[in-house]
């Protein structure tokens, strides 16, 4: 339109009967040729039929199936179980498997082995080729494989090992004799302090950078296990993140009383610091109640006379 504005008032015109001729032209002018088409389909199909064609298909909102991609993640059922992690626990827990990327998970308090059934299933939809290592007592791993079906087979398989023994003697034997790296840790056994302390010590010189060494009962019914994770994470320098939700009781599978532990994401430097407070003090400085209205009256004329 611009340019037969400029025309018309080279040649004498108007220049609102030049911006009339022009809307006029464009108004008449006919539809693109694939925009009829389109329409002409849609009208036949009884307005069922997508548009396929690239100036048209920007007028729905439904996704094409041509672009859908596999699911990212594919959880198997989640169930409320007694003494078990809450349908949302186990929902999050299968984010950080995807997230680990594992290789080798640890279960620290394998029990009646129900989490341990649906990290192996949560494995074998989402084909990540990793596996378990679950610790308890001995009488409760022989009862498990001798009476749990999918433990049996998924020990035959190779994906399942139960180690029996007194925690956390057994798990500090196998890490001696082993000297594995753990991509993720589940600690859900001893509700006290000594019991997770020692564990999270065991464990965490295993951990791969990427890991991330969960625990169930972060509550203020087992407080021994919440100062156990706030303490360690304190002395170790680690990132620790409550996973925490409260709903009625009608809603119980909403709740969470997860914590996760990782390690550092990055290494922290001096001049890295420095440099970081650095900006901060001067955006302190030109932001803040009464020294903004100084720096903008005051120190900022005086600086571009100096310069």
């Amino acid at each position: 339109m611009a340019a037969n504005v400029l025309d018309a008032w080279q040649k004498g015109e108007s220049r609102e009967g030049a911006e009339n001729r022009s809307r006029e032209q464009r108004d008449s002018r006919p539809p693109a040729p694939g925009l009829v088409a389109a329409i002409f389909r849609f009208s036949l199909a009884g307005g069922t039929e997508r548009f396929h064609d690239p100036v048209t298909a920007m007028m729905t909102l439904r996704p094409d199936p041509q672009e859908a991609v596999r699911e990212p993640i594919r959880l198997p059922p989640l169930l409320s179980s007694y003494a078990s992690l809450s349908p949302l626990e186990k929902s999050l827990l299968g984010h950080f498997i995807v997230l680990s990327r594992p290789k080798l998970i640890v279960e620290v308090g394998v029990y009646r082995a129900i989490t341990t059934c649906l990290i192996l299933d949560f494995l074998r939809l989402n084909e990540i080729d990793a596996q378990v290592i679950g610790f308890d007592m001995p009488q409760t791993c022989e009862q498990l494989i001798r009476e749990n079906e999918q433990v049996r087979q998924w020990t035959e398989d190779g994906r399942l090992r139960l180690i029996g023994g007194e925690l956390p003697f057994s798990l500090r034997r196998w890490i001696e004799e082993e000297r594995p790296v753990v991509d993720l840790v589940l600690i859900d056994a001893r509700h006290d302090f000594p019991s997770v302390d020692w564990e999270l010590k065991l464990l965490w010189p295993c951990l791969s950078p990427h890991g991330y060494i969960l625990g169930h009962d972060y509550t203020a019914e087992f407080d021994g296990v919440r100062y156990a994770f706030d303490h360690f994470a304190a002395k170790a320098g680690a990132h620790l993140m409550p996973l925490e939700s409260t709903w009625p009781a009608a809603e119980s599978g909403r709740n969470s009383v997860l914590v996760a532990l990782r390690r550092p994401t990055y290494r922290k430097t001096f001049g890295a610091w420095l440099g970081h407070r650095c900006n901060g003090w001067r955006a302190d400085l030109v932001r803040g109640k009464w020294t903004g209205p100084l720096w903008k009256k005051v120190i900022r004329p005086l600086l571009r006379r100096s310069e």
